[in-house]
């Protein structure tokens, strides 16, 4: 499954170089790593994660070591991050 975290401050540009962590559920098989991914994002504000399973389930996304909440994950799911 694939999934991307979109980072943009509050005038709607993007911020690029930001560690981006995703926390799984404890049952969600992942890639390796744990339960835990990390990335950083691109020059667009993009951070592309991709796990080992195909089920959906809520995921805690941090930018920079800050909880930005939870959200509900599918495959192709787009999460816009507003800092």
């Amino acid at each position: 499954m694939k999934f991307d975290v979109h980072v943009i401050n509050d005038e709607k540009r993007p911020q690029s170089g930001l560690c981006i962590e995703v926390s799984l559920p404890e049952s969600f098989p992942l890639s390796p790593g744990g339960g835990q991914m990390t990335e950083y994002t691109d020059e667009n504000g993009h951070a592309t994660f991709e796990t080992t399973d195909e089920r959906s389930g809520e995921v805690t996304i941090f930018v920079s070591g800050e909880n930005q909440g939870r959200f509900d994950l599918e495959d192709g799911a787009e999460f816009t991050v507003v800092l």
